[in-house]
């Protein structure tokens, strides 16, 4: 039994990240359900005290890694602890083994979460927390802000996927505030409109006729690159054609790509484009920022739609006189 014992005594006890710790730990008995090599010093009672490092191995052959400052046989003090070969890691400060502040990393197959902050049982607890989810085949999840024993109080979550679609959430008590944010999507913000106008009116270009359908062509201009648009207020998304969009890039204009590529359907059926944010475009009397913008990838239509619209505080249309009013 001796022969059979000793060799796994001998292989539990040597560990990468032991051994540069300590190049010569000893057996302390101080937990019953566990065996315990201890680097450093004792107190008067056989227990680990000040700067040291300690293995434990428990009955169901966890290892347990810890490093730093310790009383009475527990880590007190700034200290790390490393559970079955970085599985799970514990920086930061620490009181009777118990974290109270810093960093805790778990680490899965296809996923790791981070938590950095203050700490109840080894839960976020207080202000200023950030739990970051990252999962290797979906994306990563990022919550800021006070948290309750683990539980998002007041903050703010941002979702990014791997496929460029970003969706924000605020929070406020324990209750979602509005509507999420999306980064495919454009919203009302005043400061995207650079103007001093209370409102800007615009001249529509009519073009066709009642029998053959009418149309109406509205101008824009991006980086001093001009272009026409189809007015469409049954359209969902702003979008520029694919001859447009080469024009405007080799014309140099900024741009950044989303990384999400969409299908939209209409009257011609079903169409494939791909998103773009797009820094600046004049439009009357503003100059607008972040415009989020579908490149079409299979046709030349330039469409300025509801999505376009809801960059303002408030849009008039008169058909009669073809003009349209935007809204600071």
């Amino acid at each position: 039994m001796k022969k059979i014992i000793l060799p796994l005594l001998i292989t539990l006890l040597y560990n990468e990240n032991f051994a540069q710790m300590c190049s010569n730990p000893v057996q302390i008995n101080i937990y019953s359900n566990a065996q315990v090599f201890w680097c450093g010093s004792l107190d008067d009672d056989g227990l680990p005290k000040g700067e040291g490092s300690m293995k434990q191995i428990d009955e169901l052959g966890d290892i347990y890694l810890l490093t730093g400052k310790f009383e009475k046989g527990k880590l007190s003090g700034k200290g790390r602890l490393i559970i079955n070969d970085d599985k799970i890691i514990y920086e930061g400060v620490f009181k009777e083994n118990r974290i109270i502040s810093g960093k805790i990393i778990r680490n899965n197959n296809d996923q790791q979460d981070i938590y950095q902050g203050n700490f109840i049982e080894d839960r976020l607890h207080g202000d200023n927390g950030m739990h970051t989810i990252i999962d290797y085949d979906q994306g990563s999840i990022i919550i800021k802000g006070k948290f309750l024993r683990g539980s998002l109080i007041t903050g703010i979550e941002t979702k990014k996927s791997n496929d460029g679609l970003e969706i924000i959430k605020k929070y406020e008590n324990g209750d979602l505030i509005g509507l999420p944010i999306r980064n495919d999507k454009n919203y009302y913000n005043i400061n995207d409109i650079e103007g001093n106008l209370k409102f800007s009116e615009i001249k529509l270009k009519k073009e066709g006729n009642p029998n053959e359908g009418v149309s109406y062509l509205i101008g824009l201009e991006i980086d001093g690159v001009q272009g026409e648009w189809i007015f469409d207020t049954g359209a969902e998304n702003f979008s520029i054609g694919m001859r447009m969009f080469e024009r405007l890039k080799n014309s140099g204009i900024k741009y950044r790509d989303l990384n999400q590529t969409i299908k939209t359907f209409g009257v011609g059926g079903e169409s494939q484009g791909k998103l773009v944010l797009i820094d600046k475009i004049k439009i009357g009397d503003y100059y607008l920022n972040n415009v989020v913008t579908e490149v079409s990838l299979d046709n030349n239509l330039s469409l300025l739609g509801i999505e376009f619209l809801s960059k303002f505080s408030n849009v008039e249309w008169d058909m009669k006189q073809q003009a349209l009013k935007l809204y600071k």
